[in-house]
């Protein structure tokens, strides 16, 4: 049974997404400020979290930076449900590895539980259990992206080439991820053995890596992202139209990634 954490100083709400969560089948506990979520949390150890960011006491931006410097908590799905304008919301948790966010004003309750549904079935598509298997902060803090064409794509890598600002390169890997998560995706979902598998697997690993160590990103990792980018939007291409490529050049990239 998955398990959701409800953080609100409104026991009026928690109260109410506590009943319509449970009546989904879900295991749901509720806390209603800040420094309570943070007794209860690791004991509960919840898949999902959804949090309230304005609370007397204990703002949500600590609970949720709490949670990120927690090793047994920080890979975590937090889902923020606040009163404000999203822009605003989305300010205050930037870099802090949000799955979505929402605003009380424009979300109504049943929605707001598909939400919470559909990213629980995400966790399980991804094989993550319960309690310890890891989302990575990339894969979490994506939510906050809004999804772009594939046109995209050279001037985030441009961007990330030429700014040399940790979260600049983070946004810049965010944005990223988000244009090519399907098609990442559709490679990792392919045979191990093949090549589309294989390189979608470490065009994964890489993007990662330089999300949690921008500092690592250099001219020449931004070159091979670029390069393995290219290659596995070609290998997909070639998968879908049932064609065969040589696994040479791929096994080159690969080294260098």
């Amino acid at each position: 049974m998955k398990k959701v954490f409800i953080v609100d100083d409104d026991v009026f709400l928690t109260g109410l997404y506590e009943k319509l969560l449970r009546s989904e089948g879900l295991d749901v506990e509720v806390a209603n400020s800040g420094e309570e979520a943070l007794e209860r949390i690791t004991g509960f150890h919840p898949d999902l979290v959804v949090l309230d960011l304005h609370m007397p006491g204990l703002h949500g931006t600590d609970v949720l930076r709490a949670i990120r410097e927690n090793p047994d908590l920080q890979h975590m799905r937090v889902i923020v449900f606040a009163t404000g304008y999203i822009k605003t919301l989305v300010n205050e948790v930037a870099d802090l590895g949000v799955h979505q966010v929402f605003s009380k004003m424009k979300c109504k309750p049943r929605a707001l539980v598909a939400q919470i549904k559909e990213a629980l079935a995400d966790l399980s598509r991804d094989g993550a259990s319960s309690s310890r298997n890891a989302v990575s902060a990339l894969e979490s803090g994506v939510g906050l992206i809004k999804a772009m064409g594939i046109d995209q794509l050279p001037v985030w890598i441009e961007r990330l080439r030429g700014d040399g600002r940790a979260e600049a390169r983070r946004v810049c890997l965010l944005h990223l991820y988000r244009i090519l998560r399907e098609e990442i995706r559709y490679a990792v979902g392919c045979d191990g053995a093949t090549a589309e598998g294989k390189l979608g697997r470490a065009l994964k690993k890489l993007m990662e890596d330089l999300f949690d160590n921008p500092q690592l990103i250099t001219a020449s990792s931004v070159d091979s992202l670029e390069q393995a980018i290219q290659k596995m939007l070609s290998l997909n291409e070639t998968k879908r139209n049932g064609t065969l490529e040589s696994e040479t050049t791929l096994q080159d990239l690969l080294k260098g990634l």
